[in-house]
C-alpha cells in the first residue's frame, strides 16, 4: 500500500510541472490509493484527473481522501448521468465521509454537459452549502422528490444557466438567502409564484 499511494504522488506531482496537455497518466492496474489526512481543500476532476484516478473510482477501487479539508467539489469533462452519479457516490463515501466533512464544503459545481436529471442525493449533508452550479448540461426539469428542499437555505448562488428548463418548482421559493440565479439559455415560459419569496437576490 505504501508504494501505492507513494506512486499517486509522485503522479500528481509529475502532472502539476508538466503544465502541457499531453494526456496524463492512466493505471488502470492500480486498486487503492490513499490521500487521506492532507490539506486538499478542492477536488476538480478534469480530463487528466479523469483519466488517472478514473479506472479506480469506476470499477470499485479505492482513492481514500477522507481527513482534508475539503470546500469545492467540481465535476468537468463530458460524462452522462451514470458516470456522474458514480464520482458524486466516490465524493460522499470517499472523500468527505463524516457529517463535519460534509459540513465544511461550500462549493458544488457540475457541469459536465451531459447530465439530464439533478439528484437531491448529490448534496445530501452539505448543510453549509453557498455555491451550486449547474450550468452548461441538458437539464430539462427538476423534479425529483426534495431536490430544492434538501437544499440548505443559507444557499447564496444558484447557477442553472444553458440548460432546457421549461419550468422551476415552487420549493426554489424556499431558498431566503440565495442572492444569485442563473437562468440564462433555458427554455422557461413562467416563473413559479413563490418565485416572489426570493427577496435576497440581487437585481
Amino acid at each position: 500500500r505504501g508504494e501505492q499511494a507513494l506512486l499517486c504522488r509522485v503522479t500528481l506531482r509529475v502532472e502539476r510541472r508538466g503544465g502541457g496537455s499531453r494526456g496524463g497518466f492512466s493505471f488502470p492496474k492500480l486498486r487503492w490509493v490513499d490521500l487521506r489526512n492532507n490539506s486538499i481543500e478542492a477536488v476538480k476532476v478534469d480530463a487528466r484527473l479523469k483519466n488517472m484516478l478514473g479506472p479506480m473510482v469506476l470499477n470499485g477501487g479505492t482513492v481514500a481522501m477522507s481527513g482534508n479539508n475539503v470546500k469545492s467539489f467540481e465535476l468537468w469533462t463530458g460524462m452522462g448521468d451514470e458516470e456522474a452519479q458514480r464520482w458524486l457516490d466516490w465524493f460522499q463515501e470517499q472523500v468527505v465521509t463524516t457529517a463535519e466533512e460534509r459540513a465544511g464544503v461550500t462549493r458544488l459545481r457540475i457541469r459536465t454537459g451531459l447530465i439530464t436529471e439533478a439528484k437531491a442525493r448529490w448534496w445530501k449533508g452539505l448543510v453549509r452549502l453557498e455555491e451550486l452550479d449547474l450550468t452548461g448540461n441538458q437539464l430539462s426539469n427538476l423534479t425529483d422528490e426534495g431536490l430544492f428542499n434538501g437544499l440548505p437555505a443559507a444557499l447564496q448562488k444558484l447557477r442553472l444557466d444553458n440548460n432546457q428548463l421549461t419550468s422551476l418548482p415552487e420549493e426554489i421559493g424556499n431558498l431566503v438567502h440565495l442572492r444569485e440565479l442563473g437562468l440564462i439559455g433555458n427554455r422557461l415560459t413562467a416563473l413559479p409564484k413563490h418565485f416572489r419569496d426570493l427577496e435576497s437576490l440581487e437585481v
